[in-house]
Parts: C-alpha cells; structure tokens; sequence
C-alpha cells in the first residue's frame, strides 16, 4: 500500500568528462574552469549532480555573454559594439565596391532576363512540333523520324544558347 510519500527522482550524477563534453570544452579547459572562482558543484566523490551542473551551466553561460554576474541581460559592451558597427561599416562598402565592378547585379534585371529566356524557350519549343511534321511525313523508319526529331530539338536548343550567350556577353537585344 503506498505510504503517501512523493518518491524524489535520482539525481544523474556526470563525471568531468561527461561535464566537458556537455559544455563542449576539451577535458584540460574544464579542469581550468574547476580551478576558477566559480567552480561547477562537484559531490564529495569527485562526480558532478546534474541538476545543480545545469542550473551553474545556465549562470555560467550568462555571465560568459554578458561579462558580469550574469543579472544584468540589457548590458552593452561599446567596444564590442563599435566593433560590429565598423564590420557593418566596411562590408557594406565592400558590397558597394562589388555591384560597381559588376559582381552582383540587380535582382530585377536576372528575374527579367530569366522570364524573356524562358518565354523564348517556350515559343522555340511550341514551334518544333510544326516545323518537324512536314520533315517527317515521308521517313518510313522509327528511327529516321527520331533522328530528324533529335536534329530539330539540337538545332532548337543550339539556336536557344546563342541567343543567350550572346546576350549576356552584351552583344543581344
């Protein structure tokens, strides 16, 4: 018969290398940061409980990001932020510098260029039905017809990369 008693889980209990891996430092770091002024809880046996390893990984890692205690969320580094404000700065013009030398080119010029290819394609495509039929009428061979069939499609295509190659060497419409 149950006595009314809350059975209490068992604490997990880690070992140092365990604790590293879960803070992903190598096993001579945790050793340093055992040695620190803010040391993980570890029991009497040398083992870590995992439920008081968590609650001092949550702290630790504030206080890692923040550089304080760890209460104060809302603190500003300005070197740390003056910093990122000049790699802003400088990729920013880096950028501007690329789309002047052509490297980068407008989004709405590509989305053009790639729906007038695509309409060609299209047209060229919708043409090889009707000018292939009249070349095929007197072949008597499967093969033949898939020959002249092939040659259009080749023709199609190569007429098509002309086309675009020439305009994006500058030379087209």
């Amino acid at each position: 018969m149950p006595s009314g008693r809350i059975a209490t889980p068992a604490v997990l209990h880690l070992n140092k290398k365990q604790a590293a891996k879960m803070m992903d430092v190598s096993a001579p770091t945790f050793g340093r940061i055992l040695q620190s002024g803010d040391p993980p809880p570890v029991d009497h046996d040398g083992t870590i409980p995992s439920d008081k390893f968590g609650q001092w990984l949550i702290n630790y890692g504030r206080k890692k990001t923040v550089g304080g205690d760890g209460d104060d969320r809302d603190a500003i580094d300005p070197a740390y932020e003056r910093a990122r404000k000049d790699k802003v700065q400088a990729d920013k013009a880096e950028f501007e510098l690329e789309v002047k030398r052509g490297i980068y080119l407008d989004r709405n010029v590509v989305e053009q260029a790639g729906i007038d290819m695509a309409m060609r394609i299209r047209a060229r495509m919708m043409r090889l039905g009707a000018a292939t039929a009249p070349l095929v009428v007197g072949e008597t061979t499967l093969s033949a017809v898939q020959s002249v069939i092939d040659e259009q499609i080749r023709d199609a295509m190569s007429e098509l990369s002309e086309l675009w190659m020439g305009e994006s060497d500058g030379n087209g419409d």
